[in-house]
């Protein structure tokens, strides 16, 4: 895919600088690419690509949070 050749090193350092995790960063860049290739979506240039793994590295960060909290509160 012409778009991850021309983008992909720079959305993995976008999402590994905020996810502080190289694996998680690959796993979220790889997820959107996998998404664009099931859609066909329009607006596809950088700004836009670096919104949406802003966006899924916060989810990503939100879910475990969550995801911690309620394992913490069942623990207990």
């Amino acid at each position: 895919m012409e778009l991850y050749q021309r983008y992909g090193r720079a959305l993995l350092r976008k999402a590994e600088r905020v996810l502080g995790n190289r694996e998680d960063a690959q796993d979220v860049v790889q997820d959107l690419f996998t998404d664009l290739l099931e859609s066909s979506s329009m607006d596809l240039t950088l700004p836009y690509l670096y919104r949406a793994v802003t966006n899924r590295c916060l989810n990503m960060i939100r879910d475990h949070k969550t995801r911690k909290r309620l394992l913490e509160v069942k623990v207990v």
